[in-house]
């Protein structure tokens, strides 16, 4: 397989997840130099692990050879991907939607706080003194009336400006989502700000980034005409972010299954318990306005619950559906990955034998002196000499 067969192969993976992310709205999310610098020393840490793992002689774990007691392992470099991984996914789960949610909630915040103020003045209302009963310093220890009132109507105002600011941010969040891939009506908007959507707005722009980083990789791979380490820092960065990809899709599954969902049941279960309770008391004599509201209020909970869990578990199936189909696509990149690093291996190698064998067909030895023996000759001349004295 050649290098031109290998780049065809990759580029038919780099449009399919580029299909699943590209967009509608012309909203950048967020800069693609900015997300390049940030992530790309990640990806190259990550891409160095991924190669060690795979590629390397190192042992599995220290205790398998006494060699390697103080050194790398693949276990550890295991480690140390997932942590390059959870650091990538941070980076690439950025987007102007995530924002939007925190100004929403510190509105929502400032929203309950007005209203706390507000009925906490009301109580206050009746026992405050009118303004004109008051004396100067009467006037300094506690407020009038009227004060009260005018706190009261300033507290309603700022409830009214926060609300204004929180419909106008609902308009920006859902531009922001359809940025990253995920098409919500006005009135999804909201489920979507919810806390427990968290997962689903960072997969989205993981995803989204993801492509864009792929299709950068890919330009950067033909402006070097195809040069051996380009193509092989785009295999292996691709292989690495599909890698953060298959994670965070894995850990949304584990969170439903362990986490969420059995928090919901038990926060059911506890409701179903209140309303039994309920029961009882209100058999017992009990105030049944009171203990009815409990009751109506905790089929309210059980209501949520239900409607909360139904809508994760839909999640989940799909989550769950193109997690497959992540890790088909993983397999066929890291399948390619090690064709490139063979490919390109070969090519290299025989780049040096080209090389070797020109410099030997251009070596040429220098003729072979003919052996005569001139110290032999001497020592018999001189040895005929002593005899012929001797005769």
């Amino acid at each position: 397989m050649t290098i031109r067969d290998v780049l065809n192969r990759g580029q038919r993976f780099l449009e399919e997840i580029a299909r699943s992310t590209r967009s509608s709205s012309n909203i950048t999310e967020p800069a693609l130099g900015a997300l390049w610098k940030i992530s790309y020393p990640r990806i190259e840490e990550g891409v160095e692990l991924y190669d060690k793992i795979e590629f390397s002689s190192i042992p599995d774990s220290r205790w398998l050879d006494v060699k390697w007691l103080s050194g790398e392992t693949k276990a550890s470099c295991r480690t140390d991907l997932n942590k390059i991984l959870d650091q990538l996914l941070v980076i690439l789960g950025a987007c102007s939607a995530e924002s939007i949610r925190e100004d929403v909630s510190n509105l929502e915040a400032e929203i309950a706080s007005a209203r706390a103020q507000i009925a906490e003045n009301q109580r206050r209302l009746p026992a405050a003194p009118q303004r004109g009963s008051q004396g100067v310093i009467d006037g300094l220890l506690t407020s009038s009336h009227e004060a009260v009132e005018e706190e009261i109507v300033s507290d309603q105002e700022r409830i009214e400006r926060a609300k204004q600011q929180i419909a106008g941010l609902k308009e920006a969040f859902r531009d922001g989502l359809t940025s990253i891939g995920v098409c919500l009506s006005s009135q999804e908007t909201d489920t979507f700000l919810l806390p427990i959507e968290d997962d689903i707005v960072q997969m989205a722009a993981v995803i989204t980034n993801v492509g864009r980083l792929s299709e950068l990789l890919q330009e950067l791979v033909e402006q070097s005409q195809e040069a051996p380490e380009e193509t092989l820092r785009y295999y292996g960065s691709y292989v690495l972010l599909i890698l953060a990809v298959d994670r965070i899709e894995e850990d949304f599954v584990t969170r439903v299954d362990g986490e969420l969902l059995p928090s919901l049941c038990q926060i059911e279960q506890e409701a179903r318990q209140f309303i039994a309770e309920a029961g009882v008391q209100i058999g017992r004599g009990g105030p049944v306005e009171l203990l009815s509201a409990n009751v109506s209020s905790n089929k309210i909970t059980i209501s949520g619950c239900r409607m909360l869990a139904d809508v994760l578990r839909s999640q989940r199936k799909d989550i769950a559906a193109r997690n497959r189909e992540t890790k088909i696509l993983l397999d066929a990149a890291i399948n390619t990955y090690k064709t490139a690093k063979a490919g390109v291996g070969l090519a290299m190698l025989i780049g040096r034998c080209e090389t070797d064998l020109e410099a030997l067909r251009e070596l040429r030895l220098s003729p072979l002196r003919v052996f005569q023996n001139t110290q032999l000759t001497d020592e018999m001349q001189r040895l005929a000499a002593r005899v012929a004295k001797t005769e």
